[in-house]
């Protein structure tokens, strides 16, 4: 999966010195230990698809936190918790529910955006936590927020990402997900709260373009939303139809997303018999 690695080179600078006694153990057992609890939960993120381990995941990724040595690993740890915490409040049923996890995993995204302001995860994992919260509580009820998941995302465009060890712009991060959570919330306003459909649509149409190496079906079915919306359902359907033909084969579409896939392909289904031929 595309998570943070920045923990990688730590894990091995720690075993090398330890091996040698060249430092003390001591200082160095805590940064293997965080590794490795913080690989642990890394591992039942990737299984996430299987029932408990995003719970499990953001437990060990919580004791990670505590075993972090420095500001860096911490931010590796919390970033972790928020994004599994965060894929449980998806799955949930309950309006109730929702606002209790993706508050959660808010406020865990919130110490990681403030422990290092200039990487872009934490404000975007604040952000979609934001937004799922608010739809959850009610778009009405949020409109408040509006302003502040704003400027969240827009600040994730400023910022930079690390995604296998590498630097990626914050733009790219989560395929175009700034994209995705921006053109959610300009759907899903009041045109008087500063709803716009064209806006929507022109942030999705990018994202969906420009991550297409690797699609996110949230894009695609959010994206198929607005073009109804917009009235232009042939596109619509073709957005659509392209996801579907991977139901028995997801990992054909995203090896890396299948359990969101596999979550999300009833809803694809749905929204295109709606749609109609």
């Amino acid at each position: 999966m595309r998570l943070i690695a920045s923990t990688a080179a730590a894990v091995v600078f720690a075993f090398a010195f330890v091996s040698t006694g060249a430092l003390p153990f001591g200082r160095y057992a805590s940064a293997a230990d965080f590794a490795s609890q913080y690989k642990a939960a890394f591992d039942d993120f990737n299984g996430r698809a299987k029932d408990g381990s995003a719970q499990s995941c953001a437990d060990k990724a919580a004791e990670a936190v505590k075993l972090a040595a420095n500001d860096n690993e911490k931010f590796d740890g919390l970033v972790l918790q928020a994004r599994c915490t965060y894929f449980v409040g998806t799955r949930l049923k309950k309006d109730d529910d929702k606002i209790r996890v993706f508050g959660d995993s808010k406020s865990l995204a919130e110490k990681a955006k403030n422990l290092l302001k200039d990487r872009a995860e934490g404000y975007y994992w604040y952000g979609v936590s934001l937004g799922r919260w608010a739809e959850a509580n009610g778009i009405m009820k949020s409109l408040g927020e509006r302003h502040n998941l704003r400027r969240t995302m827009e600040t994730v465009l400023t910022k930079g990402a690390v995604v296998d060890g590498k630097n990626v712009p914050g733009k790219e991060y989560e395929a175009y997900g700034a994209n995705r959570t921006l053109g959610r919330m300009y759907f899903r306003l009041p045109g008087m709260f500063g709803g716009d459909n064209r806006k929507s649509e022109e942030l999705f149409r990018e994202a969906v373009a420009k991550s297409a190496a690797y699609p996110e079906t949230l894009n695609a079915i959010w994206f198929a939303e607005v073009l109804v919306a917009n009235g232009k359902k042939a596109e619509a359907r073709q957005v659509l139809d392209f996801v579907i033909q991977f139901e028995n084969e997801p990992a054909k579409y995203n090896a890396d997303r299948v359990a969101e896939y596999v979550d999300l392909i009833g809803d694809a289904k749905a929204l295109r018999k709606e749609i109609g031929n």
